[in-house]
């Protein structure tokens, strides 16, 4: 009985032929949403994906890969994408420790698929676990040739973009992130015309703020102006009044040890002009818990004006799920040879071998 109990499951490994990442997430909704490029707008994404959450795969040939949509959203509507799609390892690369570069984080990338992907329309679920791994709530693409998966550090690339006229407005995949966030704190209300209109003007997601990930900082202003981005230890326990240099009603609040700069675009139509700044945070032990202070200094045609001052805490954990990734949103006019790093977050997709 016990020799045939084991061949028994003998058997059934050995039919399963895929890998779902994250396991745990093979039936529930994952804890975040995320996107494929052209699935929903231009782009590049990788997915860096360590070993060890590819239990069975190693030496396996990959043939497909199958994104199930977020179970949380509204219904996904349909539409197409043009799609490339590559494969590469890098044993050496650790998935919590990766670049903003892409060319950086790859091997020696085959392209396994390059066409046309059509992403079919799924009504709202009854209930948020309810997806499953099937049409219409999931879009399989099959590889034009199989990939073998020799171990270390995957890294799954995607360009794509919607097909004209034929784009779906709403399809994001699921995420699974980890959920620790470091800490924001806005200080004072920034000064000028547009103060009046965006509070705050300055701004970041706390999510973002982990070693290792990348820190988005934006801020509303005056197209054209030129942002000064102010980066201090610790803010001022006051702040000290500008009106003396010709910015009334203006306060500093950040002695700046480091200074970076940026200009002011268009954002959309009836707003403010905004400006970014990508920060990445090393990956080191070091930035773990780290506290810093932030403003923004502007100056355009008004002249001097200040935003609301950041007080910002790292998270104190580092991220444990070792996969990240890496995206470049091309219609935000993202440089596409960077991305933003989000660190312990990975698309739950099933590999098929």
């Amino acid at each position: 009985m016990k020799r045939l109990f084991a061949c028994l499951l003998s058997s059934l490994a050995a039919a399963q032929s895929y890998v779902t990442v994250p396991a745990a997430a093979d039936a529930r909704d994952g804890t975040g949403v995320g996107w494929v490029p052209g699935f929903e707008r231009p782009g590049r994404v990788q997915f860096l994906i360590g070993e060890s959450l590819l239990a069975g795969a190693v030496g396996r040939e990959l043939r497909a890969m199958t994104f199930r949509r977020d179970g949380f959203e509204p219904a996904r509507l349909a539409g197409q994408a043009d799609v490339e799609v590559s494969l590469s390892t890098r044993p050496t690369l650790d998935p919590l420790d990766v670049s903003t570069r892409f060319v950086a984080n790859r091997g020696a990338p085959t392209i396994v698929f390059q066409g046309r992907v059509a992403l079919p329309a799924s009504p709202r679920l009854a209930q948020r676990d309810g997806a499953g791994w099937n049409t219409p709530n999931a879009v399989t693409i099959t590889f034009a040739q199989p990939w073998t998966y020799t171990g270390g550090t995957l890294c799954v690339e995607v360009f794509g973009e919607p097909v004209a006229g034929s784009t779906s407005p709403a399809w994001s995949i699921d995420l699974e992130v980890e959920s620790a966030t470091g800490q924001r704190v806005v200080l004072g209300t920034g000064c000028g015309a547009i103060a009046a209109r965006s509070v705050p003007q300055a701004t970041v997601d706390a999510r973002q703020l982990r070693a290792g990930a990348t820190a988005r900082f934006t801020c509303a202003g005056e197209i054209g102006a030129t942002g000064l981005f102010l980066i201090g230890g610790v803010p001022l326990p006051q702040p000290i009044d500008l009106a003396a240099y010709g910015a009334p009603g203006c306060d500093l609040w950040v002695l700046p040890d480091v200074v970076l700069t940026a200009s002011f675009g268009p954002l959309l139509p009836g707003l403010p002009g905004a400006a970014r700044l990508d920060l990445p945070l090393p990956a080191q032990p070091g930035f773990v818990g780290a506290t810093f202070a932030a403003q923004w200094l502007r100056l355009g045609i008004s002249g001097i004006e200040t935003s609301n001052a950041l007080r910002l805490g790292v998270s104190g954990q580092l991220a444990v799920r070792p996969a990240s990734v890496v995206q470049a949103n091309f219609a935000a006019g993202q440089d596409r040879d960077h991305g933003l790093v989000q660190v312990g977050a990975v698309p739950v997709v099933r590999l098929h071998w």
